[in-house]
């Protein structure tokens, strides 16, 4: 049987947590979480995973900022991006958040030798922010495609790519794209 689980997002502010989970047959069953924590507990993820006592620390300091700062600059964010002149603007709300996170060294947590965290140990910081993803995972610097752009240059760029491209988007100071063409086909049906 196929089995998958969807964890969904409610406000902050109500605390409510619910999960999808459907099994084999595609018969579907909510299950209240709010009185469960997301991140299993550091008893429950240590136990089945060996999460390493950084990778615990930085949980509980990404929940800290996530709270203190990421939800309740969720409505400011959107009331700057109403008011900016393109999508791709950098909003001024944005770029506290980044220079609180690089204060708090929850800066490029994607990168092992950066962060010092399995991509295991990572994972469950990132489901942490993607409960903000149009805000949070650009706060901390780990946001798509910069991260795997990030990645790439860092295992394989040259010196002057990396001095080009990876210092700066490690840094925050630029974005990066993905892009794919082809010579004939685009998309392949399978």
């Amino acid at each position: 049987g196929r089995v998958m689980l969807s964890l969904h997002r409610i406000a902050p502010a109500s605390g409510i947590r619910l999960a999808s989970l459907a099994v084999g047959t595609g018969h579907v069953h909510k299950v209240d979480m709010s009185e469960r924590p997301a991140f299993s507990g550091r008893l429950g993820v240590r136990g089945l995973f060996g999460v390493s006592n950084r990778a615990v620390e930085l949980r509980d300091r990404l929940q800290t900022f996530m709270e203190e700062h990421v939800y309740p600059a969720e409505r400011v964010y959107v009331k700057e991006m109403e008011s900016a002149p393109s999508r791709w603007t950098v909003v001024p709300v944005v770029e506290r958040l980044k220079a609180e996170a690089k204060r708090q060294g929850l800066w490029n947590l994607f990168l092992p030798e950066i962060s010092g965290l399995s991509q295991l140990e990572y994972a469950h910081l990132a489901e942490i922010t993607g409960r903000s993803p149009g805000i949070a995972p650009e706060a901390i610097n780990c946001s798509a495609p910069d991260t795997g752009n990030m990645e790439v240059l860092h295992l394989y760029g040259s010196d002057e790519q990396k001095k080009q491209w990876l210092e700066p988007l490690l840094d925050g100071k630029i974005r990066s794209a993905f892009c794919m063409t082809g010579i004939t086909i685009i998309f392949l049906n399978l």
